[in-house]
């Protein structure tokens, strides 16, 4: 008897395996949709850098452009774990390691 019912049971595993791939899927698909929606939302503007300054470190080849108003500090460069930090007048000093 147990034998018989062998073939029901490994259906049923495969069709709850199949069933749970498609709610995997769903939740993938909504949340990137939700993700390029946030995405194509933020980039719907463009920032308008005129009157910005220019950071350029050739030690590290890179150079960024920061708002007027704010603060660098690049005392950090020296130390054994170099570092540049940038001060947004609102919301206060951000550090970023090198």
């Amino acid at each position: 008897m147990a034998r018989e019912q062998e073939p029901r049971a490994v259906l049923t595993a495969i069709m709850v395996a199949i069933a749970s791939l498609g709610c995997l899927m769903f939740v993938i698909v909504n949340r990137l949709q939700v993700l390029q929606a946030e995405v194509a939302a933020t980039n719907a503007a463009p920032v308008d850098v005129s009157g910005w300054s220019t950071y350029r470190n050739d030690a590290y080849g890179f150079e960024l452009e920061y708002p007027a108003g704010w603060t660098m500090y690049t005392g950090g460069l020296s130390g054994s774990a170099p570092f540049v930090s940038f001060g947004n007048p609102l919301s206060g000093l951000k550090t970023y390691s090198m």
